[in-house]
């Protein structure tokens, strides 16, 4: 009722909330009741050099030494046995269940998840096209997946590294808590359907464990009690370029930026 009244009261219908009435609320609903509360929330400003500006050498470079896997069997062929330093996914894969398994391997073996918006787009990037004779691309065949399980060279790895803003920048001494916006795979009853929807999942240390309270698991999940599962957790989160997350600190914290580390 507060939502309703204190922060649209000419609104009949609150506008924060899903007209499906699922109970998926905006952002300024999320930021209201914590600040009721004493808290801040803190944007996380993920963005860094451009994929389309530094992928594409990436993994020609890898293809052009034999370190490049492509397709989504081989990807976890390749996850699975940690040979992979790097996986790429794609947002319009139509595989739900490869896609719940890559992710999971990564976040399982560490290993660096990439976003790309379009397979085609992807497909391109690993040479599966014809170049006419301007050079741009022709009759482009998809990949929804690939991975490098070697760079070819140390400069390819460095320009990698330069993609992703670092996550262990956060100080989460700090961080009371953390709320991630996703995109998720909708279900029905036990069948996974090959739409994706926005979804809060809010993570905090409990007790010195990290904890996934997702309101989708039967059970809260344990993400880990070091820091560096969490940060890649997070990094898995966050590969997808719709991916957001906030931080939810003191004023003090906010105010000063102690939640983030200087850099070096």
């Amino acid at each position: 009722m507060f939502f309703k009244i204190g922060m649209s009261p000419a609104y009949t219908i609150s506008p924060h909330r899903s007209v499906l009435g699922l109970g998926n609320y905006d952002v300024n609903v999320v930021m209201a009741a914590l600040n009721r509360r004493g808290f801040e929330v803190v944007w996380w400003d993920k963005r860094s050099m451009s994929l389309e500006e530094t992928l594409p050498e990436i993994l020609h470079t890898s293809k052009r030494n034999n370190g490049l896997k492509r397709g989504l069997r081989e990807v976890v062929k390749f996850a699975d046995k940690r040979m992979a330093q790097v996986v790429v996914l794609s947002n319009d894969c139509d595989e739900p269940q490869y896609t719940k398994l890559i992710e999971a391997l990564c976040a399982t073996h560490n290993i660096p998840l990439v976003r790309v918006e379009s397979s085609k787009k992807l497909g391109e990037w690993v040479g599966q096209c014809k170049l006419d004779r301007e050079g741009k691309a022709r009759k482009v065949v998809a990949c929804s997946s690939c991975c490098i399980i070697d760079f070819g060279d140390a400069e390819q790895l460095t320009k990698f590294n330069e993609i992703i803003k670092p996550i262990e920048r956060l100080n989460l001494s700090q961080i009371f808590g953390f709320i991630l916006n996703v995109n998720n795979w909708m279900s029905l009853g036990p069948l996974t359907l090959p739409v994706r929807r926005k979804h809060w999942i809010a993570c905090k240390s409990i007790n010195g464990v990290y904890v996934n309270l997702d309101s989708k698991l039967k059970l809260p999940e344990i993400i880990g009690s070091d820091a560096k599962s969490f940060y890649q957790f997070l990094r898995v989160q966050l590969s997808s370029k719709e991916s957001q997350l906030l931080l939810i600190t003191t004023f003090d914290v906010a105010d000063n930026k102690l939640w983030l580390f200087p850099n070096e």
